[in-house]
């Protein structure tokens, strides 16, 4: 009977053990999850195109790690994980090594069901607590712990051919999208950087769960990011985290500014001529503004950054290859006669000009000196004492509540400074009027205004003051005649603030339009370059 009671626990026992095959299966079901999910994009991260090496390397450094586990359990048949390191360790030195192990394994577990429960709740059911969800999946996880490793492996061996059904499913979706140029260059980053992220395990210890982790690679137009953080499903996941039921997002009118920037029908060139070149996101907003006139325009914009302080009468003659001229706002003397230089250029060659706060004063100074006769006109803010001070700092101000300020050059700053919108009447018949209608509202920030004491003898010359503010009745807008130049505009304001790039901005649009039929024309201005007087 002794014998009998042995054999059947033996048989009993040897029922209850699992082979290779069926531990094998464990694992890769196990580890399906993390690796359809969250590993591709972690991956990418940190391989780059090599990041499908990273995922080959790092299952071929687990199964060695299996191999020593099992070559281990073999030569201690029977044993536990605490067993085992007690013999191999010691009694004390083992017990420390189990507890150890213990430990980090519980951190992980924790960590991958909070994770799999934010990712259920997400997907299935976004109203119900989390803390019910784990405590949920945590009651499936010990009744699988007490059934034993074997109960695991029989779930594991039912659904392992559906999840290869799967991932062979996706793999065929997949194939008419793939393109082989991605997997270049196949070391990605280098094989050490490759070799290192395929030994060591990277984790994110954060509140972001794995699959919330968003990739942000370069892309040649910032339009395209929206069509990207879609893909990855980011818009989505903020919207379930609010709890926010939405429909479906519509990127079209995003696709259709990307499919403008990569069809253009045309191209202009502007020179923008300002002092803080070695810099170009000092003129962020007006990039972004000019090319947003190009899309509306169907033309690339390509603008080229030039130095005000190079420019003078021999050196001015190389903006005759561009299409038009922008000079941006700014402040001090340093380069305002090279603007001044190139506002006389573009006047008398009949070159698009398109002036901003500073640029409309370059260009007001300029008329004055070379047309309307004012010698040695200036702004005081160069020039103190100029005989003509056709700029100047505001030294009566009237507030919104109609009082009136006085001020001087003393003030504070921020006394003598226009800011924000404000409103200004356009005049009939102009330009202007054809841009922006009977009356234009645009931002502000500046010190000095064109002085109300030449605006008549400027208007003489032939200077068009197109709009003035409604209260102050300070100039805003500066033109020149139709029939004396083609497109030739100032302005006091900013309306690169106002541009956005599915409709531009009606006066960088009218510019940019005005740069196409230049360019149409072909006026050939390189074979009929007038003689420009150096500006003293």
């Amino acid at each position: 009977m002794h014998q009998t009671g042995t054999k059947e626990m033996m048989m009993m026992k040897n029922d209850m053990m699992i082979g290779h095959r069926e531990a094998l299966t464990l694992l890769v079901t196990l580890m399906s999850g993390q690796v359809f999910l969250s590993m591709p994009r972690n991956m990418a991260l940190l391989g780059d195109t090599a990041g499908w090496l990273i995922v080959l390397l790092s299952g071929i450094f687990s199964l060695i790690g299996y191999y020593f586990l099992a070559s281990l359990l073999k030569e201690y048949p029977g044993l536990d994980i605490l067993q085992i390191s007690q013999s191999l360790c010691g009694k004390y030195l083992g017990t420390l090594f189990s507890i150890i192990f213990f430990l980090f394994f519980l951190s992980i577990s924790s960590l991958m069901l909070r994770q799999f429960a934010e990712s259920f709740i997400i997907s299935i059911l976004p109203n119900t607590p989390i803390s019910i969800v784990c405590f949920f999946f945590l009651f499936l996880l010990v009744y699988g712990a007490i059934q034993g490793i074997e109960t695991l492996t029989r779930v594991a061996w039912f659904f392992g051919p559906y999840l290869l059904l799967a991932f062979i499913v996706t793999i065929g979706f997949s194939m008419p999208y793939a393109d082989l140029q991605l997997l270049l260059p196949i070391l990605g980053k280098g094989p050490l950087t490759l070799l290192k992220h395929s030994v060591f395990h990277i984790s994110l210890f954060s509140n972001v769960p794995a699959w919330g982790v968003i990739s942000m690679w370069d892309v040649d137009t910032i339009y395209k990011v929206p069509r990207m953080l879609h893909q990855q499903g980011l818009d989505g996941l903020i919207c379930d985290k609010l709890r926010l039921n939405t429909p479906p997002a519509n990127l079209k009118r995003w696709d259709d500014l990307v499919y403008e920037t990569e069809h253009p029908k045309s191209e202009v060139h502007i020179a923008m001529v300002g002092k803080y070149v070695d810099l170009s996101d000092s003129y962020k907003s007006l990039n972004e503004a000019l090319r947003h006139a190009g899309m509306k325009n169907h033309a690339k914009v390509k603008i080229e950054y030039i130095d005000s302080e190079t420019i003078n009468a021999t050196t001015v003659k190389q903006l005759a290859r561009f299409d038009a001229i922008l000079v941006p706002g700014g402040f001090g003397k340093r380069g305002i006669e090279g603007k001044i230089a190139t506002a006389r250029f573009a006047r008398e060659n009949k070159l698009p000009y398109l002036g901003i706060c500073l640029g409309m004063q370059v260009a007001t100074i300029e008329y004055a000196r070379d047309v309307a006769g004012l010698v040695d006109a200036n702004s005081t803010e160069f020039e103190p004492s100029t005989p003509h001070p056709v700029i100047a700092l505001i030294t009566e101000w009237k507030d919104a509540d109609g009082t009136i300020k006085n001020r001087d050059e003393n003030s504070d700053l921020g006394g003598t400074m226009r800011l924000g919108a404000q409103t200004s009447d356009v005049e009939p018949g102009t330009l202007a009027h054809d841009i922006y209608g009977d009356v234009v509202t645009e931002r502000h920030r500046h010190r000095y205004e064109a002085n109300v004491h030449y605006l008549d003898t400027l208007r003489k010359a032939g200077l068009i003051i197109s709009a003035k503010t409604q209260r102050e009745h300070l100039t805003e807008i500066v033109e020149l005649p139709r029939d004396v130049h083609p497109w030739y505009v100032g302005v006091q304001f900013h309306p690169e603030f106002k541009s956005t790039p599915w409709n531009g901005h009606p006066l960088f649009n009218a510019f940019i339009k005005a740069s196409l039929d230049h360019q149409a024309a072909g006026q050939g201005l390189d074979r009929n370059l007038k003689a420009v007087k150096a500006v003293a």
